[in-house]
């Protein structure tokens, strides 16, 4: 091998370590943006275990109990987001994590009001945005729903570009059928 090439493969593992150090430094410096990462893709087993290792906050216990909840461990979720509150009442995703719970019961008042404290605690959170309308089509207030719509496709959550043309779709929905009862016959 000639000194250029040589050179050339040095200089690219040389980038390549530089990148991988920077990649490590960046995990270090923020380990719940790494867990918050993971969660993104579904792979929860592997936040758990770098849970397991940081010291206990409230952000950190909220993730926890998202854990929880995307195990179908729902009185743990619960019980994790209230203690993160216990110990940081402005924890967004804490509220959030509320009103999934009430969601998933359809008590559309308890995960309005939750899932707009965290909106209120982090407004520029896109998928708080998102549930939030989802919440408020619990309570059939299209009019906040709609809002809460173009408030998460403001944010370009460029991230889930299927659930952008859901949301669309949905506002073409409400804007040509308003408040026609959905499912009915004649």
């Amino acid at each position: 091998m000639s000194s250029q090439p040589r050179r050339f493969v040095q200089v690219a593992l040389f980038i390549f370590g530089l990148q991988v150090f920077a990649l490590g430094f960046q995990r270090a410096a923020n380990p719940l943006d790494e867990v918050s990462g993971l969660l993104l893709t579904d792979q929860y087993e592997e936040a758990q275990a770098l849970l397991l290792g940081l010291p206990e906050s409230a952000p950190g216990v909220a993730l926890k109990g998202e854990i929880e909840f995307r195990k179908g461990n729902f009185e743990t979720a619960r019980t994790q987001y209230l203690r993160s509150l216990e110990l940081d009442p402005a924890t967004s995703r804490a509220h959030y994590g509320l009103g999934k719970l009430a969601m998933a019961k359809m008590e559309s008042k308890e995960a309005v009001r939750s899932v707009m404290k965290a909106v209120k605690l982090d407004p520029e959170e896109a998928i708080y945005r998102l549930t939030a309308a989802e919440a408020w089509g619990i309570d059939q207030n299209l009019d906040e729903q709609t809002r809460q719509f173009k408030a998460y496709l403001a944010l370009e959550p460029s991230y889930d570009p299927d659930r952008i043309a859901e949301v669309q779709a949905a506002l073409d929905v409400i804007q040509n059928f308003g408040s026609e009862k959905m499912g009915t016959y004649e």
